[in-house]
């Protein structure tokens, strides 16, 4: 499985999400996160990875196709799990998945990413999640606007709540913490 992150600036990153995630969403984010790495890391999948980076690396490390990458291992954690609900996880632990593999292509290919190649790709993961979840910006912000209402609190509008799948299935079931 994936070790501890040593670059500073990936490290910094990934304590400053954790950092921020609200409690009733840290086991969709540890679920999401868990699935991810087993994915990048697991004996029988750790190729695909290996493949991924060094495709990456062919390109001259082009921050569009490694944001490209991040975001097709969350969505398929995402559609694996069969639970709609996670999606909000998915964006925070997409971003700590992205430093697992950056670190990846620092060790293996002597990559070295500086702040601003790495605020790149962390704004190209997040534009690229957005997209494939039907996020406006506007939503965002409107909702950092008004604010997430307090228990008890009725919200200012809401949208209908969307189906949700049957719990269980996938790759989150069995990395359920």
């Amino acid at each position: 499985m994936a070790k501890a992150i040593q670059d500073p600036i990936l490290r910094q990153i990934k304590s400053g999400i954790e950092a921020k995630i609200p409690a009733d969403m840290k086991r969709d984010y540890l679920a999401v996160v868990t699935a991810g790495l087993k994915l990048m890391y697991s004996d029988e999948t750790h190729h695909f990875m290996q493949e991924f980076l060094d495709g990456v690396k062919a390109k001259g490390e082009d921050p569009k196709a490694i944001a490209q990458g991040i975001v097709k291992l969350a969505t398929v954690i995402q559609n694996e799990s069969k639970r709609p609900e996670i999606i909000p996880a998915i964006f925070p632990a997409a971003l700590v998945l992205m430093c697992y593999a950056l670190e990846d292509l620092e060790k293996a290919h002597g990559v070295d990413f500086s702040k601003e190649q790495v605020s790149e790709i962390t704004k190209l993961v997040m534009f690229q999640l957005m997209k494939v979840y039907k996020i406006d910006p506007k939503q965002i912000h409107q909702a950092v606007q008004t604010g997430v209402p307090k228990p008890g609190q009725e919200p200012v509008a809401q949208e209908p709540a969307a189906p949700t799948a049957p719990p269980g299935g996938g790759l989150l079931a069995q990395a359920e913490v």
